[in-house]
């Protein structure tokens, strides 16, 4: 996430990601505050949030983690949100949790989501489209989409791209 910290780059990234431009300062480990059944909030912390666009970026990790279904069950908005009979599981755990939480920050703050993952690892993109397909409501699954790391370098400045190159070969 680092290349939305480098001098310029965040509009030219956008423009290059054909996303909107966002004057907002980028907001890292932004809380997202998701409501639970009891009227408490969870702690989601979102990977960055740009004005009204959010980001949960997949480079290095192996997974979006798996999480009990009675946990995503005390989710305020989960089942409004998604139709859980179309989740990827296993056994009594929803795989992609933390793609859930994010669709679930998008919907609360009335924003768009978009996942950064490496194209070279399609199995992530699966089980993004994986949850992606469970989500009900028309309008937020069309707020909510991919990227790839490989775009996100061939919108960047030069300088910038040649570091995505050298640390992570993108």
């Amino acid at each position: 996430m680092n290349c939305f910290c480098f001098p310029g780059a965040v509009g030219q990234i956008l423009e290059g990601l054909g996303l909107p431009r966002q004057d907002d300062t980028p907001e890292f480990g932004f809380k997202a505050q998701l409501l639970l059944t009891d009227g408490t909030t969870d702690r989601t912390e979102l990977d960055l949030k740009l004005g009204n666009l959010i980001f949960e970026a997949k480079l290095t990790e192996s997974d979006f983690t798996s999480c009990s279904k009675s946990h995503l069950f005390h989710y305020r908005d989960f089942l409004s949100v998604f139709d859980a009979d179309l989740l990827p599981s296993s056994g009594n755990d929803f795989e992609g949790y933390q793609l859930i939480r994010n669709v679930l920050a998008a919907a609360h703050h009335t924003a768009s989501l978009f996942v950064l993952a490496d194209q070279r690892r399609p199995d992530l993109l699966q089980e993004w489209w994986a949850v992606h397909a469970a989500i009900k409501e028309p309008g937020l699954r069309v707020r909510c989409g991919f990227r790839t790391w490989q775009q996100v370098a061939a919108a960047s400045p030069s300088a910038l791209a040649a570091f995505l190159y050298t640390k992570y070969g993108v």
